[in-house]
């Protein structure tokens, strides 16, 4: 195989490679598409666990992949329960036993990386590794001052398009010479240097093509850590290990705009980066999503029998359902979560689920899925 051929396979690798993102499976990712935004949730990942892949060429000129997460845990004033209220639409709620903590006991809790601990076992993963700690450091204010009012105005917040707006903005400013590097980066890595040794052959330009390679990947990574430390603040811990990845790696270089557009607004709500990004009908149809998701949870729920956790988890959807119908309004939408799927007459069906819009020919019974009660087409 010639210099040339060998050349355009490692390139070839390298891009299917820096193609796959490591994300939570209970998060929702937003992709660009030809030209809208389209969400998609974790039962679209590779993978098994609470972690998976997805695919999603590195982006130059622009972010072309956001991630947003509901809350790991659902907070009440009854206390805090810890396995998420919430999971992307369809799909079930994300793994883990959860246990349920009172206001009283918040000091038992830990955060360790991007997952609170009790009793030394791991509650959950987020994508934002500053999470938990920011999280913990804000139930211990609630805790010491008013649960109710702390909480309505932790989920406001969060829920808030304009806040994920403002980091949007953050993202694309402090991001800008850093897109324009990287492009020129790529056209360099993937067109001028086989180009070059095309012409040149690999023994003679070597020299010049990996020190200048090295040199331009060093001022990029120098780029990536600015961009870092301004976007990230409070992620110093992975700062380091991840900037030297930036100078050594191509790889890692490559996909730095979208590691740090996946991290900007992963402690937001889905809801907020959804109002940020989207509009008109596919607006309505996420909100409509994420509100049938807090309306009719996935059964059997693994509190079944717990009465206290049961009740917080209500208390906690009761709270989110109210800040969806806010967002919604203030779109100048009006979401319909009861509305029957226009798929039921056109396929025939006798049934469907309430969550998910599946439909079924049978007139009762569970969804096969999430294990939600069927809704006849005749009630």
């Amino acid at each position: 195989m010639s210099d040339l051929g060998l050349l355009g396979l490692i390139l070839l690798g390298l891009w299917a490679f820096e193609g796959w993102t490591r994300v939570p499976r209970g998060a929702w990712v937003f992709r660009r598409g030809w030209s809208t935004w389209k969400a998609e949730g974790g039962w679209r990942l590779l993978g098994s666990g609470a972690w998976g892949w997805l695919w999603t060429p590195p982006g130059f000129l622009r972010p072309k992949v956001f991630l947003a997460q509901g809350l790991p845990l659902s907070l009440s004033p009854a206390g805090l329960w810890l396995h998420a209220s919430q999971a992307p639409n369809p799909g079930p709620r994300p793994s883990g036993e959860g246990g349920h903590v009172s206001w009283s006991e918040i000091a038992s809790l830990k955060a360790h990386g991007p997952r609170l601990e009790l009793g030394g076992k791991p509650q959950g993963a987020v994508q934002d590794v500053s999470l938990p700690a920011r999280l913990l450091s804000e139930l211990t204010t609630m805790s010491q001052q008013n649960p109710s009012k702390g909480m309505a105005g932790w989920i406001a917040q969060h829920f808030n398009p304009a806040q994920a707006r403002r980091r949007l903005k953050r993202l694309r400013h402090f991001t800008k010479d850093l897109r324009l590097g990287l492009f020129v980066y790529a056209f360099w890595i993937f067109a001028m240097v086989p180009l070059i040794i095309w012409r040149r052959g690999w023994v003679e330009t070597w020299p010049w093509i990996l020190g200048g390679t090295l040199a331009y990947q060093g001022l990029l990574g120098w780029a990536a850590a600015w961009a870092h430390r301004r976007l990230l603040p409070a992620h110093g811990e992975e700062r380091t290990g991840w900037v030297i990845g930036c100078f050594l790696s191509p790889a890692s270089l490559l996909r730095s705009v979208d590691h740090l557009s996946l991290r900007a607004t992963a402690d937001l709500h889905p809801v907020a980066l959804a109002g940020a990004l989207m509009e008109g009908a596919a607006l309505k149809e996420f909100l409509e999503r994420v509100g049938r998701d807090l309306t009719h949870p996935c059964e059997p729920l693994p509190f079944e029998h717990e009465e206290v956790a049961a009740e917080v988890d209500r208390a906690h959807r009761a709270g989110l359902l109210d800040a969806l119908h806010i967002v919604a309004r203030k779109a100048g939408l009006r979401l319909d979560l009861e509305a029957p799927p226009v798929e039921l007459q056109q396929q025939g069906g006798e049934a469907w689920c309430p969550r998910c819009h599946a439909v079924y020919l049978r007139r009762e019974g569970l969804c096969e899925d999430l294990g939600c009660a069927l809704r006849s087409a005749n009630s």
